[in-house]
């Protein structure tokens, strides 16, 4: 048995050594966004191999070598160029902002007052100029922190990242150990390509919400329900998803942590609207209406299915999609199992599929760390062939492929219908 483990251990970490060096090699120079796709799909079977073999392994040989490889790839991919988003340029402008003493939501990047903020690293990458940001204040706060202790570039933004999201996989890690599952099974985040090239290329704000995610279910598997609000709620005011995860708590101490939360949500939106008043929302209210219809799933299928029949199929389709993304969490608010981090799981799996805006590669990272401890084949499905939505950017401005749509979204849906097949059966089998 113990030759088995150590050949298992063997066999990964060749596995890794390859992983690494694809890392640290990285694509040829103008592969661009497209070739991001093809070589993420590639590691992917490598990495797909590798959580085989490490799936039941445990201890501490094994929590190593997963460790090891991941801060080696996030080395590695934190020296390529951000040629798969523009994001951070974003948040580097708005903590200069912010520096300077002007209001994020004071002005659009392109306007004449902020003329003098101007430079040739940040300001030409910044996409959409000429709108407002679109991030909350809790996200505001951050950017502003990071330029006040000078992490002011791109380099020192990502490995900021990188240092933050590690702390996150210390915290799943000690959530496996605590649950009694192999620490093998840790791979299936740290080696995941999308986290990494999100993570350590792009320097995606999900980077910092994900370790605050992590800490709240550290919290609450301690039955510290209040400090799970008080992260949630921070983590919510960076990004928005995180307020879905509120169902997950226990109902007993559902309230106490919403309260948290929504005293939290109440300072930080009220300094900044002390100063921008209503303009504080951003771009958020424009987004929905934005046209930005990147990577949609069923609600593209809904889309199309309604276009035949009634007019405004796309505001119907996203009402539908949001109306069934609520019904689920409403659903799994009442039906919480007594792990929390499943119905967790639950949540970013539903959001991931039911999204009714744009579903880019980055949306979906906050699922990852929960397939670790509920491995679920949609999951682990859309895990893997997301970043193929890259190929978009193949033809300037051209369509996604009708394959890559088709490959990433209809697995993920027979999986669950297969999964409710037996209880469905029963079901009726009784009536």
């Amino acid at each position: 048995m113990r030759q088995v483990s150590t050949l298992a251990l063997g066999g990964a970490a060749v596995l890794g050594a390859v992983l690494g060096v694809a890392w640290w090699v990285g694509l040829p120079e103008g592969a661009g966004a497209s070739g991001f796709a093809w070589f993420a799909l590639a590691l992917t079977v490598l990495q797909a191999a590798a959580v085989v073999l490490l799936w039941n392994r445990d201890g501490r040989r094994t929590l190593g070598l997963v460790l090891l490889f991941a801060v080696v790839f996030r080395l590695g991919a934190w020296a390529w160029p951000t040629d798969l988003s523009s994001d951070l340029y974003r948040y580097l402008w708005d903590g200069r902002v912010q520096l300077a003493g002007h209001s994020p939501y004071g002005a659009p990047p392109d306007a004449a007052s902020l003329e003098s903020l101007r430079d040739d690293a940040v300001w030409p990458h910044i996409n959409r100029k000429d709108v407002l940001t679109v991030y909350p204040p809790g996200a505001q706060l951050f950017f502003l922190s990071l330029a006040a202790v000078g992490l002011r570039t791109v380099g020192a933004l990502k490995a900021a990242a990188i240092l933050a999201e590690l702390a996150g996989l210390l915290l799943l890690a000690a959530a496996l150990s605590r649950r009694r599952i192999p620490l093998g099974r840790l791979a299936i985040y740290a080696w995941s390509p999308l986290v990494v090239a999100e993570v350590a290329v792009s320097g995606h704000l999900d980077a910092f919400v994900l370790p605050l995610l992590l800490l709240a279910l550290w919290a609450a598997d301690r039955g510290a329900h209040t400090l799970v609000g008080l992260v949630l709620g921070f983590a919510m005011l960076m990004k928005l998803y995180p307020v879905l995860l509120f169902a997950a708590i226990p109902k007993e101490s559902r309230w106490r942590a919403l309260s948290a939360a929504g005293l939290l949500a109440l300072v930080l939106y009220g300094a900044y609207f002390a100063v921008s008043g209503p303009a504080v929302l951003g771009f958020l209210p424009d987004y929905p209406r934005s046209g930005e219809d990147f990577n949609i799933g069923l609600r593209g299928l809904v889309e199309w299915v309604l276009g035949f029949v009634i007019p405004h199929a796309r505001t119907w389709a996203m009402l539908l999609c949001g109306a069934a993304l609520v019904g689920v969490v409403a659903w799994i608010a009442r039906h919480p199992e007594r792990d929390g981090s499943e119905s967790a799981a639950r949540i970013a799996l539903a959001f991931v599929l039911l999204l009714p805006t744009a579903m880019h590669p980055w949306y979906a990272l906050w699922m990852v760390p929960f397939l670790c401890v509920y491995p679920s084949p949609a999951g682990l499905w859309l895990a893997a062939t997301l970043p193929l939505s890259y190929l978009k950017y193949g033809p300037p401005d051209g369509p996604m492929p009708a394959w890559v749509t088709a490959l990433i979204w209809i697995p993920p849906f027979i999986a669950l219908m297969l999964a409710a097949m037996p209880a469905w059966t029963r079901r009726r089998g009784r009536s």
